[in-house]
């Protein structure tokens, strides 16, 4: 992003030749309206800057949008915004994907809801449950650790094969 230009301009810069109305209609439904989508993007805070990030990046109408931790350090009003966005994005075109990094479950749980399986148990712990007749393939997490793939599924799969939280293991030595 130019921090010295406003979000509007970022707009134009891709497509010089759309209606200004157009561009303000758009970056209205990522919440910059009236004067925030003139003014430069320098004191914006880090949220916006993101979701700024974001309509630029759906102004092109990519069916694929990769992201590494899209919400990393941004409070969680602006998560939230994100989240929302990020969902109306695969949502409004079937052919769409977004693919994603993140450390936070929640995240993971707000982008990967439309998918349902039929098994919580499997004979295997990386073989995801298998599709439930009528259902749409919906989203797969994937948890990976130095490269490996170590677990795969729904989101729900994976809190029933996996638990709910962290596991901590603890020594406790004598003296």
């Amino acid at each position: 992003l130019d921090l010295d230009a406003s979000a509007l301009l970022h707009l134009q810069r891709l497509t010089p030749d759309a209606r200004e109305q157009e561009l303000r209609n758009f970056l209205g439904g990522f919440d910059f309206r009236g004067n925030r989508a003139d003014a430069t993007i320098r004191p914006f805070s880090g949220g916006e800057k993101a979701r700024l990030a974001l309509a630029v990046l759906a102004w092109q109408r990519p069916n694929v949008l990769v992201l590494d931790e899209p919400t990393s350090g941004i409070d969680p009003a602006g998560r939230q915004d994100i989240w929302a966005l990020l969902q109306r994005f695969k949502t409004d075109s079937p052919e769409r994907a977004v693919l994603l990094t993140s450390h936070d479950m929640n995240e993971a749980d707000m982008l990967g809801t439309t998918g349902a399986r039929c098994s919580p148990t499997l004979p295997s712990p990386l073989t995801p449950p298998p599709l439930c007749p009528g259902f749409p393939p919906g989203d797969r997490l994937v948890v990976m650790a130095n490269g490996h793939v170590h677990a795969e599924g729904s989101s729900l799969f994976l809190k029933r094969r996996w638990g709910l939280g962290y596991r901590r293991r603890e020594r406790h030595c004598r003296r």
